[in-house]
C-alpha cells in the first residue's frame, strides 16, 4: 500500500512538472511576442512573467535566468531584504523618466499647510516636513482640439500617482494664445500606458488614430 501511495505521487508530480513547463512555454512565447508594459531596451521573456515561476523553471530545467532577470518583471522594482522595512518591498520602476528638471514655465510653488487651517491651528496632526514639491500646470481637459504635438519626454510628477508628459506643439501659432496650461508651445498631460518619447499626440480631431495619448470626444471614439 505505501509503494502504491509513492507512485501515485510520483505520477502526479510528473503531471505537474508536464503541465506547468507548456503552460510557461506558452507564456514565454508571448512575452517574446508581445511583451506587456512600457517597451525597453532589452525584452526578455521575464519582463512579462512572474518571479514566482522562476524556481519551477530551473528546476525541470526549461530555462536558466540569472537573478537579476528574475527581479526584473514587468515594471516593478523589488528590493532585496536588508532590514524589515525593505522586505516585500516592491515600487515602480522609473528607469525611463527625465532626469533633469521640470519645464520651469509650466511649474508654479507649492506650499505646505504643515497640517495648519486658515487660523494657524492644528486641524491634522503628523503633518509636516518632507520634500519640497512644485506644482505642475497639467492640462486635463487637453484645451487645444485638433493641435498635434510631439512627446519630448515622459517626467515624474510628486503631486499625483501617474506620470507625466512635455508636449510640444508643432504649430507655431500656439504660442501666442491665452491659455495658462500652453506656455512657449508646451504643455504637460497625463502620460497614458505605452506613451514614449517622439511619439505624436492630438486632441479632439475627428478621423485621429486611436493611438495612446490621443484624446476624443464621446461621439468621435470609433
Amino acid at each position: 500500500e505505501r509503494e502504491k501511495k509513492k507512485k501515485k505521487r510520483e505520477r502526479e508530480g510528473m503531471w505537474w512538472a508536464r503541465y506547468l513547463t507548456s503552460a510557461l512555454s506558452r507564456s514565454v512565447e508571448r512575452a517574446t511576442a508581445a511583451p506587456l508594459g512600457r517597451p525597453s531596451s532589452s525584452s526578455s521573456p521575464s519582463s512579462s512573467l512572474n518571479p514566482l515561476f522562476f524556481g519551477v523553471l530551473e528546476s525541470i530545467g526549461a530555462c536558466t535566468l540569472s537573478r537579476q532577470q528574475q527581479r526584473g518583471f514587468a515594471a516593478m522594482k523589488v528590493y532585496k531584504p536588508t532590514s524589515p522595512g525593505q522586505r516585500h518591498r516592491v515600487t515602480v520602476k522609473r528607469d525611463h523618466l527625465w532626469k533633469g528638471k521640470p519645464f520651469r514655465a509650466l511649474t508654479r510653488g507649492k506650499r505646505s499647510t504643515g497640517g495648519r487651517n486658515n487660523q494657524g491651528r492644528i486641524t491634522a496632526f503628523h503633518r509636516g516636513g518632507g520634500h519640497k514639491r512644485r506644482h505642475r500646470l497639467v492640462d486635463l481637459w487637453r484645451s487645444l482640439h485638433g493641435a498635434e504635438g510631439i512627446v519630448k519626454r515622459l517626467e515624474y510628477d510628486p503631486n499625483r500617482s501617474a506620470d507625466i508628459a512635455l508636449v510640444e506643439y508643432v504649430d507655431q501659432a500656439m504660442g501666442s494664445i491665452d491659455n495658462p496650461y500652453v506656455v512657449k508651445r508646451h504643455a504637460y498631460i497625463i502620460a497614458p500606458e505605452g506613451l514614449k518619447p517622439g511619439d505624436t499626440v492630438v486632441s479632439n480631431k475627428p478621423g485621429a488614430a486611436v493611438m495612446p495619448g490621443n484624446a476624443f470626444k464621446l461621439r468621435d471614439i470609433p
